[in-house]
This record gives structure tokens, C-alpha cells and sequence, in this order.
């Protein structure tokens, strides 16, 4: 298993998150995660979930839908071992207890949802597991992040295994909404956290410069084929030749930063 620290990147970490654009076809999923280590990324995401522990049985039509996107374990312990052999790292985000036990066995870091920043027993868990842990902000302001924040630190948490994502939940998010001014404004908060991005715009323009804002973790949706189907997130997502091109303009972002050390160039 791949092993990470947020304090030992070098450079802006890439994450393709691939979700459930699989829909629940593992032959796809495998493909996606083979496409998106072409692109350059750092790592791919998926999401993991068991349906009733997640959705009200009373939403018949989304709990049906999530059954049919559902990957089993022993499908994601093939992912895991394939990402580890194209030296890409894999990790999902769990949105529920049992489920984050299991990835734990498989995983080298983890992601928890804007939906959860509130689900303070799924923080606990993945606290005491004592890996680098990013968690995604959308639906908090920062009196909920410092109370989250605490309670994290509280639970054995390490505030250097820790990544805050500036994330707005909308999908896609409109341009006028992405904010992403907010990235300096969690760092000025947090700075002993690494702040990152987790971009839902349509195209690549945002989360290319949230590089120029400050972010040292990027999250972009990543797909095959934008039309594939009416799921939502194909339609914010990179494909394959966005992605190639998103990774390599962020790196040349990065260039253009610098060191940020006012001095005569020679």
C-alpha cells in the first residue's frame, strides 16, 4: 500500500475522482481507473457505500439507483491492487462506519464527504486510523470547520494528517458561486492544515486557478464519455484528454507561482 503525508508533497496533488461514474459496471470502473493513470493524476477516487446504511428505504428510486452502483468489496480490493501496479494511488470515500473499517484495510489515505461533516461518529472512526484524511467543506462555514477541526483533534486526529477541501455542493457549480477567494481565506484560518480544491464548475479553468489561490490538493470528476448517461456528474466531469490537460497546466501553474521570494533574477 501506497504510504502518503501531506507535509512531504512536493508539488500540487492531482486526484481523479471517479465515483460512481462506473454505474456500478466494474469492467468500466477498471477502465476508468486505467484511463485516468494515463492522464498523470496522483491518485483516483471512488465512493463506497452500502446503500441502506446510506439512503431512507422511503426514497425508493435513489436507494434503487445506489444498489445498482454498488461495488462490491472484493471489486475494490482489485481496484486498490491495480492502481498499486500502474503506481497510481487509489482510496474511496466511505459514508458509512462499516464500510471506512474495510477500506482501512486497503487504503493509504481517506476522503470524507461535504454530506458528512456533521457525522461526527464516521469522523471519529477514521480519526483513530490515523492516516492523512481529506475532508471536503461544502455545506459548512467556518464555525462549523473549527468545531470540526477541534473534534478532530480531540479524537486523536493529527492536524498534519489533515486536508480541508474549499468544495461548493452544487453540481455543477455555477462560476458566480465557485468562490474560489475562499481557498486564502482557510488557509489565513487553518495554516497549519493543507488546503485544497474540489472543483464541480464545468471545465478545468477553476481548478487551475485555485493553484494561484493556494490549494496543494485538486479533485476533478473524471469520466469517459460525458454523454454516457443522465447520472449527473458525467456532465461536470474531465475526460481523459481534459484531464491530460488539466494535470499539465496545473504543473505549469505551478512554475508560474514560484517561490513566491521577491529577489533580482539572474
Amino acid at each position: 500500500m501506497n504510504r502518503i503525508t501531506f507535509e512531504s508533497m512536493d508539488s500540487v496533488f492531482i486526484v481523479a475522482e471517479i465515483g460512481n461514474n462506473h454505474e456500478g459496471n466494474f469492467d468500466l470502473a477498471v477502465e476508468l481507473l486505467e484511463s485516468a493513470a494515463k492522464t498523470g493524476v496522483d491518485a483516483v477516487k471512488f465512493q463506497s457505500f452500502i446503500p441502506e446504511l446510506y439512503v431512507s428505504v422511503a426514497d425508493a428510486e435513489r436507494l434503487n439507483r445506489l444498489k445498482n452502483f454498488q461495488l462490491s468489496q472484493d471489486q475494490f480490493r482489485h481496484l486498490a491492487k491495480r492502481a498499486s501496479e500502474l503506481k497510481v494511488i487509489f482510496f474511496s470515500t466511505p459514508f458509512d462506519i462499516q464500510t471506512a473499517i474495510f477500506l482501512n484495510e486497503i487504503q493509504p489515505l481517506f476522503k470524507i464527504s461535504s454530506g458528512d461533516n456533521n457525522f461526527y461518529p464516521l469522523i471519529e472512526t477514521i480519526a483513530k486510523f490515523n492516516k492523512p484524511t481529506i475532508i471536503s467543506t461544502g455545506l459548512t462555514d467556518l464555525i462549523v470547520l473549527e468545531a470540526l477541526v477541534d473534534f478532530w483533534v480531540r479524537k486523536g486526529g493529527l492536524v498534519n494528517n489533515l486536508a480541508l477541501m474549499h468544495c461548493v455542493s452544487s453540481y455543477p457549480t455555477p462560476y458566480n458561486q465557485a468562490n474560489i477567494a475562499a481557498i486564502p481565506t482557510l488557509k489565513n484560518k487553518f495554516p497549519d492544515i493543507t488546503i485544497g480544491y474540489s472543483d464541480h464548475t464545468l471545465g478545468c479553468d477553476a481548478a487551475v486557478l485555485s493553484v494561484g489561490a493556494g490549494a496543494r490538493i485538486i479533485e476533478k470528476h473524471f469520466t469517459l464519455n460525458k454523454k454516457q448517461s443522465d447520472f449527473r456528474d458525467h456532465l461536470l466531469s474531465a475526460d481523459p484528454s481534459e484531464m491530460y490537460d488539466l494535470v499539465q497546466r496545473i504543473h505549469h501553474a505551478e512554475v508560474l507561482m514560484g517561490s513566491g521570494i521577491k529577489k533580482i533574477q539572474e
